[in-house]
């Protein structure tokens, strides 16, 4: 099967976690021969210049960037909203979430008109052969578009794919857990949702689309839809896939991404295990807990690479720790032997990828749901970020370590996942896909899209 060259428009919510998966698909499909397009808030100008120069992107401003957060980096000032609203603290899951629906969905709600009028006016710019978007809510611009879009989801698979076979999104549940307390959850946060709801289905019938489905800010794509996440840790062996959703091991990229890192000498030379520790750029903001944290890992034999974070400037590491603001952490993963992190997924993808045990402390929203999917699976280990002791943590990073028969699992998955080779496969469902429709709508007999 031949492939025609297409133009593809990324359209990536407004955050860390989201925009870096998204910069990667269209790297692959650049590097299959395709032109591809990004569209970013203007926050992500000088990030996106300096380490993804070959990317073309068209940059707009967000509701969300007020005078005095447009200089503040995009992790920095998303942080920072997530302490303001109380995502940052020792609440749990649960009171999390319906914290999350009272702050941040209303937040995204509000800013839905402006946003769906820039994503509108790049639909008519670069008059796209398909349309490839992450975001958490449903715009109607791509909806009237009449292009084929592509709904990626970045995040655990419970974000999208509804099933009260399992556990609700975020809260943490355990697979086999107690089916009363979903629903009882579900009912709360449908119940908290609905004026949302109300106000978002009502923008969708005036923009001339059907209504939102009653409780769901979020429509599938009716062409195709595709998430990341390890098969060995997905739930299908609970409910199957919907039609047209596809799972991926991960949105890395083949290409475009020359960092190097190198161990650094302070560490080079000693003995013991290498562990990475990052709680993400956003997680980072809460500098209390981050001090908490790596006062613990001085207390350990082992050495450390830790992401500081934003703040960085503002505490010091240990002799066993290195640090630095940010570093590269696709180059630093394959290098250590175990990974303490917030469970975001990116960073749970890539550990897979690489074969590394992971300690996971999440902190917000699916972080949750794969910490505990990462730990029942035993696959590693869950910890609470905020309430974790010196001994919990210190017990953990030994056990994890020495588990010879976890090591050996992750290696065949790892062998596994090189040869499912995710970045081409997603690359050719793409282009697949929208042949298909190419040839449906030219109404060429008996066209199949596999």
């Amino acid at each position: 099967m031949s492939f025609r060259s297409l133009t593809v428009l990324f359209i990536p919510f407004d955050a860390v976690g989201h925009v870096n998966p998204l910069v990667a698909l269209s790297e692959s499909l650049l590097t299959a021969g395709h032109q591809t397009v990004v569209l970013l808030t203007h926050r992500w100008r000088q990030v996106l210049d300096t380490t993804h120069p070959n990317t073309r992107a068209i940059f707009y401003d967000s509701q969300s960037q007020r005078p005095e957060s447009t200089a503040a980096e995009p992790a920095q000032f998303l942080g920072e909203l997530l302490l303001q609203h109380g995502l940052l603290s020792n609440n749990g899951p649960v009171d999390k979430m319906l914290n999350n629906i009272k702050h941040m969905l209303s937040h995204w709600a509000a800013q839905l008109p402006t946003n769906d009028a820039h994503i509108e006016r790049a639909i008519r710019d670069v008059r796209p052969d398909v349309i490839v978007v992450d975001f958490p809510l449903a715009l109607p611009s791509i909806e009237r578009s009449a292009v084929p879009y592509v709904c990626v989801n970045v995040c655990n698979p419970l974000r999208h794919i509804l099933d009260t076979r399992t556990p609700p999104f975020g809260t943490g549940y355990a697979a086999l857990g107690d089916q009363v307390e979903w629903k009882a959850f579900t009912e709360k946060y449908l119940s908290a949702t609905l004026d949302v709801w109300h106000q978002k289905s009502a923008y969708f019938v005036s923009k001339g689309c059907e209504p939102l489905r009653m409780g769901d800010h979020f429509k599938h794509s009716p062409y195709l839809n595709v998430y990341q996440f390890p098969i060995e840790l997905d739930y299908q062996e609970m409910r199957p896939n919907p039609p047209k959703h596809y799972r991926f091991d991960h949105f890395m990229s083949t290409g475009g991404d020359h960092q190097v890192f190198e161990i650094p000498i302070s560490l080079a030379d000693k003995p013991e295990k290498l562990v990475y520790f990052s709680l993400g750029s956003m997680g980072a903001t809460d500098v209390h807990n981050m001090k908490r944290l790596v006062s613990i890992l001085s207390k350990s034999k082992h050495r450390f690479i830790v992401s500081k974070g934003p703040k960085h400037d503002t505490y010091e590491l240990a002799d066993n720790i290195y640090g630095q603001k940010y570093l590269p952490q696709r180059q630093i993963v394959p290098l250590v032997d175990l990974i303490i992190t917030h469970g975001g997924n990116n960073t749970v993808c890539e550990g897979f990828a690489a074969g590394k045990p992971m300690i996971i402390l999440p902190l917000q929203g699916d972080q949750y749901s794969n910490a505990q999917r990462v730990d029942e699976l035993g696959f590693g280990v869950r910890l609470d970020a905020y309430k974790c002791t010196e001994g919990q943590l210190l017990a953990a990073i030994d056990r994890l370590l020495t588990d010879r028969e976890l090591h050996e699992r992750l290696a065949i998955i790892t062998d596994r996942i090189k040869k499912d080779n995710s970045s081409v496969t997603t690359c050719a469902l793409f282009q697949r896909t929208v042949l298909y429709l190419d040839l449906h709508l030219n109404k060429i007999e008996n066209c199949s899209l596999f």
